[in-house]
């Protein structure tokens, strides 16, 4: 799934990129990833009970607290002299926010926020651990859960190294807490054990929007940066101090381009040159993305409402129907099975929506 860049939100205009997909387009993450995503569509419950139904979503997943894997970045929001996002492609976002919306839920929605961050353990610091937290609760906050502990940092799945499929799994210990009114149930404090894992690829990679027009703009972005060769070598100064490992290959591009340019007329052919590359590049998208994504816990003690191992997991088909729009999407999800926000309502459904990434 196509991600956004933080700083990108709400930006208009042609996209343009700092990173190449190319070399391993296989391996690009096809999640979203500093993305708000607004999902509205159809619900087709199964089961003896169900019942289809409208619903919505709107979800937020920021920046994976590590970069791992390849990255597959939006095009839009360039910034020429910030230093390189942290990227996706292996690991779990240092926050995700989620509302849906359907009367399916007891209360009518769930609302969830995760959270992730690497924490410095004395003589543990190679083992990579990072903090995580959670909190859930319907949405007329009849119950509320709260959750902290610690996970791994991502593992990769047996026999998928070199399959071109992006692929993780992540283990956490967590103490709960979860406080309930009386009509669902008493107040409960339990010990977890927790797992989350991805597994996707994209397919059939085409252009998302007009190379020359792209080109373009990144010409006049530049241009208005250093629009001479004496210009040129003052940004030089300025890209020089953003760390070797800290750039995007477009900003290594022009550090390598500015002294081969002579002249401003010079400086003006190259930029012309170097711009149409790098839409070349940053202009390919795929048209699909099919992925699975699952998360589970083991309750040290019995939950109420039965079972010490709950488990949610999704297939998910992302579909790119607009030649020139990776904004728009149609999506096609199945989910199976239980969730932190909504540990009693058995999911058994398949979802056509309509999505926009922003």
């Amino acid at each position: 799934m196509i991600s956004r860049a933080a700083i990108g939100l709400g930006a208009l205009g042609l996209l343009a990129s700092p990173l190449r997909v190319h070399a391993q387009a296989g391996n690009q993450t096809p999640a979203p990833v500093n993305a708000i995503s607004i999902d509205g569509g159809y619900a087709f419950r199964f089961g003896s009970n169900g019942k289809n139904e409208s619903y919505y979503r709107v979800e937020y997943r920021g920046r994976p607290v590590r970069e791992h894997g390849t990255p597959f970045k939006s095009a839009r929001a360039l910034d020429l002299l910030a230093p390189k996002l942290d990227s996706a492609g292996g690991d779990v976002p240092t926050i995700a926010l989620r509302y849906e919306n359907a009367q399916a839920y007891a209360a009518g929605g769930v609302i969830e926020a995760l959270g992730a961050r690497e924490v410095p353990l004395a003589a543990l610091t190679s083992l990579g651990l990072r903090g995580a937290a959670r909190i859930g609760a319907d949405a007329k906050l009849n119950r509320i859960t709260a959750a902290v502990g610690l996970e791994t940092p991502p593992f990769r799945l047996p026999g998928l190294a070199n399959s071109g499929v992006t692929n993780w799994i992540v283990f956490g210990v967590n103490g709960e807490r979860r406080e309930a009114t009386d009509s669902v149930g008493p107040d409960a404090s339990y010990a977890l054990g927790t797992f989350r894992l991805f597994v996707g690829k994209a397919f059939g990679w085409r252009k998302s929007a007009d190379v020359n027009q792209t080109a373009a703009k990144l010409v006049k972005d530049i241009l208005e940066l250093a629009p001479t060769k004496p210009a040129a070598v003052t940004l030089k100064t300025r890209l020089d101090s953003i760390p070797a490992n800290r750039r995007t290959p477009l900003q290594q591009s022009l550090l390598d381009a500015i002294p081969e340019a002579a002249t401003d007329a010079d400086w003006v052919s190259t930029v012309r040159q170097l711009a149409f590359g790098e839409a070349d590049a940053i202009t390919d998208q795929p048209a699909a993305a099919l992925y699975a994504e699952g998360s589970g816990w083991v309750n040290a003690e019995k939950e109420p409402s039965g079972g010490h191992f709950r488990s949610l997991f999704t297939v998910t088909l992302d579909y790119w129907f607009l030649p020139r729009r990776d904004d728009v999407l149609l999506k096609l999800r199945y989910e199976l099975g239980y969730e932190h926000a909504d540990p009693t309502t058995k999911k058994n459904h398949l979802l056509i929506t309509v999505g926009v990434r922003l």
